[in-house]
């Protein structure tokens, strides 16, 4: 009998999920699954339960969370053979979002059983992860603006996370205009770009910005290559103007976007500028080494799922 965990963290998301969370172990038992719910308690934990469950020799770990726990336990089980699964009880729940699962909206959805059946009658795919300085990701690493974004966003209340991706759009507004652009460096295999850019995101998926955006439809998991974007700019309102390009699919080949398909990067610049990964806040850095470390994690391919973002 195949096993799982299922790793939760109570005070994440817009609504309580954990009733809906005991349901979808009772419905992995219908399948033939032994499972068990892993409730976090302090920072750090999504971490520690999941190095606990794969040296238990978990068969999966599902992350009823968003998708900073999502990379957080992508980051401990790269490398093994333990699937990584998702129940989306998160804000924006991008991944899930590209496996075609419905999440949390409501407290009697049934977003997470379906995600369930989704992902046990899927498949199992071996995906690229990228890693930047030492730390994985599963879907982005972002420096300057975006990054700025979040940390000014994130943590957010609980009232406003029923409001999902709204708010986030109205704070982000917000603290884009405290934004103070740095010129910085991008080394590709090839050349060097150096210019005022607004930010640079290295991605390994379709969407971004909470899933309004299709950022780089070309984008395959399992290719064994990342995409670095970036985007010039030296004023707040050079982002809004960008983020209606993105918005509009109209970023492809405008003149002040910077577009680059490979296997590693590496940013400098000449003070710290803010990093995410997979929207999760890592601190200011002054350089950054981005590579790409192909089939490195199993996860579950749904019934549903992006039929572009699998070769």
């Amino acid at each position: 009998m195949p096993t799982a965990a299922i790793i939760h963290n109570p005070v994440s998301g817009r609504f309580p999920a954990l009733p809906l969370i005991e349901h979808s172990v009772k419905l992995l038992h219908d399948y033939g699954w032994q499972a068990e719910i892993m409730l976090t308690e302090q920072a750090g934990d999504t971490k520690r339960l999941t190095q606990l469950a794969r040296d238990k020799g978990k068969d999966a770990v599902f992350i009823a969370g968003g998708d900073g726990s999502l990379g957080k336990a992508a980051n401990i089980l790269k490398g093994s053979d333990t699937i990584l699964g998702v129940l989306p009880t998160g804000t924006a729940n991008v991944w899930a979002q590209e496996l075609g699962l419905q999440y949390v909206k409501h407290p009697w959805t049934s977003a997470l059983t379906d995600a369930v059946i989704a992902q046990i009658e899927g498949d199992v795919r071996s995906i690229d992860v990228g890693v930047c300085n030492e730390h994985a990701f599963l879907l982005w690493a972002g420096f300057g603006f975006d990054a700025h974004v979040v940390a000014s966003v994130e943590p957010r209340q609980p009232l406003e996370k029923k409001f999902g991706k709204l708010s986030y759009a109205a704070k982000g507004l917000w603290a884009s205009t405290s934004w103070t652009p740095t010129p910085f460096k991008i080394h590709t295999a090839t050349r060097t770009y150096e210019n005022d850019f607004l930010f640079s995101v290295v991605t390994n998926i379709q969407l971004y910005a909470g899933g309004l955006a299709r950022l780089d439809p070309e984008a395959r998991v399992d290719d064994g290559k990342i995409t670095l974007w970036a985007f010039e700019g030296d004023h707040f309102l050079d982002a809004f103007v960008l983020a209606s390009r993105v918005i509009q699919n109209a970023h492809f080949e405008h003149n002040e976007t910077v577009m680059d398909l490979g296997t590693e990067f590496r940013i400098e610049a000449p003070r710290p500028i803010p990093m995410q990964l997979d929207g999760e806040v890592m601190g200011n850095v002054a350089n950054a080494e981005i590579q790409i470390a192909p089939n490195a994690l199993k996860v579950f391919k749904t019934t549903t799922a992006n039929p572009t973002l699998f070769r």
